[in-house]
């Protein structure tokens, strides 16, 4: 690929990361959990509660964080916004290695 192409190639990457939202990284899990309440039925043998929670991983520990259903939306938007930035730092990566190798001298 011609250098004119390839930076242009990189600022258009560039650009769409300065367009992307918020971002976080983990993952969205559905656990089934007994509620506060001691008289509710899954304190009883009963079925347990779906609850959804963010996993992810601060100073090497795992954390779960409760995602009421109004967050969880935005959570797995950020999420996908993660995974588009890991995407477009892996092109970034390529593209930079052909400029590197299109240079001469």
């Amino acid at each position: 690929m011609e250098a004119k192409n390839l930076y242009a190639r990189r600022h258009r990457l560039r650009s769409k990361l300065n367009r992307l939202g918020p971002l976080i990284k983990g993952s969205i899990s559905e656990l089934k959990m007994a509620c506060g309440k001691s008289e509710c039925r899954c304190h009883k043998g009963g079925p347990k509660h779906p609850a959804t929670y963010l996993s992810l991983y601060q100073q090497g520990k795992k954390r779960l964080v409760y995602l009421s259903k109004k967050e969880q939306k935005d959570a797995r938007q950020w999420l996908a916004n993660y995974k588009e930035v890991e995407a477009i730092i892996r092109e970034l990566t390529l593209c930079n290695i052909q400029i590197l190798k299109s240079r001469k001298g």
